[in-house]
């Protein structure tokens, strides 16, 4: 063995001496991690419904707790009121955390059916603007209606169909509410085998309720045509589909099965006739959809 080769002055040093610390290069990369850090926080924050990990552990504490539903609801009011004054004194105070709470309280009542927490939020506030943003709010690309869908909350998926929510929605992956409702049977079949029959038994009831819902949204619609052209002569009946098409164009799924009916009672000349009127066209330019469902 060549001892000289573990003795030179190069393999002690390699083995002993420690870099000296750069104490100013040290607190610029701290600096400038922080402020990274900060950043992302920053951004994360700006993200479309983002609630911080500590509230959202906090709120589900509270829904999975075995209070009375009254005193749930009293403990999630006084959580999201606290935090939202606690945010006021922070920066970015412009984000609306009172909606995101709500709005992620809604979200995780829709996946275990307590329907009652999601009525005293949305049927007691003063603020329309929370009660469209609830019902609309998508999660993780979901709507609170496809939450509800997927796990067989047939009473949260009743209550929101009652409160006008879109059962017409697709999601970013092109899935249909029917969709939702048969990825969830699936997932709920393989965690819950023994209980095969009431899982059978509740997403039924939630493919029930749709299929109810659309029929009372066909019917609707078809009623009103039907009433236009009974009651009224040629003018009366062109001002009347002007004014439904005007009601519905800004509601693609309504429009659609609109349209539909129209060309169903042969009124399709009619229709041509309305569509030229100048505030129609307005319209159309500014929902190009239109146009294709025609």
């Amino acid at each position: 063995m060549n001892k000289n080769k573990f003795n030179s002055n190069s393999d002690i040093t390699w083995e002993t001496v420690r870099p000296k610390k750069n104490i100013k290069q040290n607190l610029d990369k701290q600096l400038a991690d922080k402020q990274l850090g900060d950043k992302q926080f920053v951004n994360m924050e700006e993200n479309e419904n983002y609630v911080p990990k500590k509230e959202r552990e906090e709120i589900d504490s509270i829904l999975e707790s075995d209070i009375s539903i009254f005193d749930k609801v009293k403990n999630l009011n006084k959580k999201v009121n606290n935090f939202v004054h606690f945010k006021k004194n922070q920066k970015h105070s412009n984000i609306d955390w009172r909606k995101r709470l709500n709005v992620y309280i809604i979200h995780r009542c829709c996946k275990q059916n307590k329907h009652e927490i999601i009525a005293n939020i949305i049927d007691n506030t003063s603020d329309y603007k929370i009660y469209s943003n609830a019902v609309s709010s998508t999660m993780s690309g979901n709507t609170c209606l496809f939450d509800a869908a997927y796990f067989g909350s047939d009473l949260c998926l009743n209550y929101l169909i009652n409160r006008e929510a879109d059962i017409k929605h697709v999601n970013k992956r092109g899935e249909t509410i029917y969709d939702i409702i048969e990825c969830g049977k699936k997932d709920a079949m393989k965690r819950y085998p023994h209980a095969s029959e009431i899982v059978e038994e509740r997403y039924n009831d939630c493919i029930r309720l749709v299929k109810q819902a659309e029929d009372e949204l066909k019917e609707g619609i078809k009623k009103v045509i039907i009433e236009n052209v009974k009651e009224f002569n040629d003018t009366f009946e062109f001002a009347s589909l002007k004014d439904n098409i005007i009601k519905y164009i800004i509601n693609p799924p309504k429009f659609k099965n609109f349209i539909s009916h129209i060309k169903e009672l042969k009124l399709t000349d009619l229709l041509c006739e309305v569509l030229e009127d100048e505030d129609i066209q307005d319209l159309m330019i500014d929902n190009p959809y239109v146009t294709a469902l025609i």
